[in-house]
């Protein structure tokens, strides 16, 4: 089974490989030089590989700013507001603004983290703001967009990976509970499954606990969100994906002025896609080591991009 790394220690791993020396320049501010010739080095701050502008990296941070940016350049993107307490998510709900199903998430946070999603009822809407509030200062709320969560890997105008990923779910055999299937799938991954209020929302919806025996053959998704980080089944499809969809991609990144990026796109049904967000520092484990299909080693392209 392959080891899962952080980007960092795959660019580490690839530059002892091919005979570059690391240099620890600040062990606390984690900076480091990669080099073969000393008058030519790379610096690495951080999880920053020095690809993108500081300016890009700041604007991927805060999504609605995102948002807003690709709005204005024609890219569909979710409607939705910045609410900042819950005086002004009452007058958000009152004016109709947005139409239900609703997601929840905080402005700049990544990896899926705080993200709640197919939100139903003002009722629920309610609670789940009180909820993650309580974390975060700033919260987006936006519509709903039913589609397959895809991520496309963008390195200096080129989409070299294509992931989609699928909301995590088991399937019952009429025997064991949600709890031992839940542990059965995540005994075949990296990324586990963790049981939270997001899991206990989507059980309870369909009045289901974790201690519930499913019938066999039903089909249970855990999550809203498909976020690799929080348990989301990955699938490699670079060969497959539609051109118009990694030219949209290119055009995200373009605008935002990435030379590396993930873009993450939903895609419909009826072929129709929403930009949900865009991430200036891309995992590249979901492409290295997918659940299922190939492994898209961009390690190797990005480690080459960096002494181009």
């Amino acid at each position: 089974m392959a080891i899962l790394l952080s980007n960092i220690e795959y660019i580490f791993a690839r530059a002892n490989s091919l005979g570059y020396q690391i240099e620890e320049i600040d062990s606390s501010k984690k900076v480091y030089a990669i080099y073969k010739n000393p008058l030519r080095k790379r610096y690495i701050f951080g999880q920053s590989l020095g690809i993108n502008s500081s300016s890009s990296i700041k604007i991927c941070k805060y999504k609605d700013l995102t948002k807003k940016i690709l709005s204005q350049a024609n890219i569909r993107v979710p409607k939705g507001v910045v609410v900042g307490n819950s005086d002004h998510l009452k007058i958000v709900i009152r004016k109709n603004s947005l139409k239900f199903p609703l997601v929840i998430k905080p402005v700049a946070e990544a990896l899926g983290k705080g993200v709640i999603a197919k939100i139903e009822t003002k009722r629920e809407l309610f609670v789940q703001y009180k909820n993650i509030s309580s974390k975060y200062s700033q919260i987006i709320i936006e519509e709903y967009f039913a589609g397959v969560d895809h991520r496309f890997f963008v390195l200096s105008d080129k989409v070299i990976a294509v992931c989609k990923r699928l909301k995590p779910f088991v399937v019952g055999d009429g025997k064991k509970t949600i709890n031992m299937l839940l542990y059965e799938l995540n005994e075949k991954r990296f990324r586990k499954v963790r049981v939270d209020g997001e899991v206990e929302r989507n059980l309870a919806k369909k009045e289901l606990k974790t201690d519930s025996v499913l019938e066999k053959g039903r089909k249970v998704i855990l999550r809203q969100n498909s976020n690799y980080s929080t348990g989301g089944i990955t699938k490699d499809v670079t060969n497959s994906i539609d051109d118009k969809y990694t030219l949209m991609a290119r055009k995200c990144a373009d605008i935002l002025g990435l030379k590396l990026c993930g873009i993450d796109m939903l895609i419909s049904r009826k072929c129709e896609y929403m930009i949900t967000e865009v991430n200036s520092l891309p995992s590249f484990d979901l492409h290295i080591v997918p659940d299922l299909g190939s492994s898209k080693r961009v390690d190797y392209a990005v480690f080459s991009n960096l002494f181009k």
